[in-house]
């Protein structure tokens, strides 16, 4: 009975920091997003795309998969935005989430890569939407925060926190354009 109590506590954290990432954001306007790139110039792109977007975002950008890890444990981010291939001896964004996973924290990521092959993996993992970087637009890239970030919201509050279960989340929601 102690590890389904844990399970439930668990799941009920979960479900909190969902919810304080949906008020913050329907208070302030502003999504708060941990960028995961190991280049300079992906960051840029990133940052000056999402500059000219509609909505008002908060970027953190780290480069290396520890240092992903160590941010997202904090839960100081709305969504998580993961380069698909990091740097040679690097975890990839997919390692990153099946990490944090197994340590039960759970976060709506997107997939920021330019190879097509990382599209198809990233349905069948999870993932609530995925960018291509050698395509992007601004009104692309808000549309797939935005979405990754209200479908897990949706996801987490349908959970049923006596059982743990959910329907198992949407697959991929962003196609090239």
């Amino acid at each position: 009975m102690n590890g389904e109590l844990q399970k439930l506590e668990a799941r009920a954290r979960q479900f909190v920091r969902a919810a304080e990432s949906a008020i913050n954001y329907l208070q302030s306007g502003t999504l708060r997003v941990l960028l995961v790139e190991d280049s300079a110039w992906d960051v840029a792109l990133f940052r000056q795309t999402l500059a000219k977007s509609e909505n008002l975002y908060e970027v953190e950008d780290v480069a290396t998969s520890q240092a992903a890890m160590t941010v997202i444990r904090e839960h100081r981010h709305d969504l998580v935005v993961l380069d698909w291939h990091l740097g040679s001896g690097e975890h990839t964004g997919l390692e990153i989430v099946e990490q944090m996973h197994a340590e039960g924290v759970f976060f709506p990521f997107v997939v920021w890569t330019g190879v097509e092959a990382d599209y198809r993996e990233a349905g069948r993992k999870d993932c609530l939407a995925w960018i291509d970087k050698l395509h992007v637009t601004p009104s692309i890239l808000n549309a797939a925060l935005i979405l990754a970030f209200k479908t897990h919201f949706q996801h987490q509050a349908a959970c049923d926190p006596a059982t743990n279960e959910t329907d198992p989340p949407p697959a991929v929601a962003q196609a090239p354009i």
